[in-house]
């Protein structure tokens, strides 16, 4: 019978890439999502334009609230943050 051979291959030594500070730094981290796949662009919009309906809606509802039902500002911000 043969034995077999396991060849151990040492890990890489890692080395983090060295990033600008700053705006540039911050900035340098999105880039990557430059050559990304199409999905990834669809999943990103339609989750901005969920949170953005989100908001539009709790913000209308509290002006609703204030001016049709009589509830104060407060109140009808407590009512739609908490229901």
């Amino acid at each position: 019978m043969g034995e077999a051979i396991k060849a151990i291959n040492a890990p890489e030594e890692l080395v983090p890439a060295v990033l600008p500070t700053g705006f540039r730094g911050f900035l340098a981290k999105f880039t990557v999502l430059k050559g990304a796949q199409r999905n990834l662009w669809l999943t990103f919009l339609i989750k901005f334009l969920i949170y953005t309906a989100y908001s539009v809606t709790n913000k209308t509802m509290v002006l609703w609230l204030s001016k049709d039902l009589g509830f104060s500002d407060q109140a009808a911000g407590a009512l739609v943050g908490w229901v």
